[in-house]
């Protein structure tokens, strides 16, 4: 299955070999005793090729599989005596084929762009979804998106897509071909 160990990097170098959670809290809301963390996806056929999270919330970890999955995983559930491991809160299906690169948009809250094998980038707008009352009333980026917050920003007909940026209202992203194209965000 798919799994995603979290490391503190800011701990002393003999310190920085065990995954650790420190600055977050648990369930109960005890960070300093969240020493560890594993975020397991509940597919043993996913795997796991991207990582991004919310540099504003550090709540929230996103993740695109293989099989053009977004996976999204609350940290504060990971103290839950139920779980033995923090599966994801949200599974969206996304792209067709697998999810190469995630970023949170900077300066737009609660948006998130992916991009995958089927040459789509995706403007995912979860505050979208959270101004509709589409959402469990705790954090926007568990709301419920539908075909109305997703949108296709890139360029029709493109090779698969492996990487995008975002500067400003600019967006750059790469293809298989070697061609990159920036653009403004809509």
């Amino acid at each position: 299955c798919g799994r995603i160990n979290l490391w503190d990097i800011r701990t002393r170098s003999s310190e920085a070999h065990q995954p650790t959670t420190s600055g977050f809290a648990n369930q109960t809301g005890d960070a300093a005793n969240a020493s560890e963390m594993t975020l397991v996806h509940p597919s043993i056929q996913s795997r796991i090729r991207c990582v991004t999270s919310d540099p504003h919330n550090n709540n929230y970890i996103f993740a695109g599989t293989h099989l053009g999955e977004l996976a999204i995983w609350d940290r504060r559930r990971a103290g839950d005596p139920l779980l033995s491991s923090c599966y994801p809160a949200s599974r969206t299906a996304a792209h067709r084929g697998v999810i190469w690169d995630a970023r949170i948009v900077p300066g737009r809250p609660a948006t998130l762009l992916t991009c995958g094998e089927d040459g789509n980038v995706l403007l995912w707008q979860f505050a979208a979804a959270a101004s509709r009352g589409l959402y469990d009333g705790t954090d926007v980026w568990l709301g419920r998106v539908s075909g109305d917050d997703v949108q296709i920003v890139s360029e029709p007909g493109l090779t698969a897509i492996n990487s995008a940026d975002v500067l400003d209202e600019l967006l750059a992203y790469g293809t298989d071909t070697g061609s990159v194209t920036v653009q403004l965000l809509p």
